[in-house]
């Protein structure tokens, strides 16, 4: 009988350790249409208590579609796969909603005015 639990918990320890950790995945958060409403400022993104800020583009009609963080008027978060409250603001407009990040994804959010 003992040795019966040692060899199960023995495989319980191996099965354990195969188990995938998950990943953060890039999440991007612009605002496209700034210059159409003619407002060119810093917007706040707080997600999961954290906070990112970014300036707002002087063009209008922005669209992002890549995940990289090379766009200086967006925010980027490292998320986990799960479902995150967010708030944005640039001091007038606010943004409140949620966003779902699934495993191997990379969501893009566009904030309007």
């Amino acid at each position: 009988m003992k040795m019966l639990f040692l060899v199960l918990a023995g495989s319980l320890l191996l099965f354990n350790s195969c188990e995938k950790e998950p990943t953060t995945n890039l999440v991007t958060i612009y605002v496209g249409n700034s210059g159409t409403a003619g407002i060119w400022t810093y917007v706040t993104v707080t997600i999961n208590g954290e906070s990112e800020t970014f300036m707002t583009p002087e063009g209008s009609n922005k669209t992002i579609n890549d995940c990289n963080r090379n766009n200086s008027n967006a925010c980027f978060f490292d998320l986990y796969p799960g479902t995150y409250a967010y708030h944005a603001t640039d001091g007038v407009a606010v943004w409140d909603g949620s966003i779902t990040v699934g495993e191997n994804e990379c969501p893009i959010l566009e904030l309007s005015y």
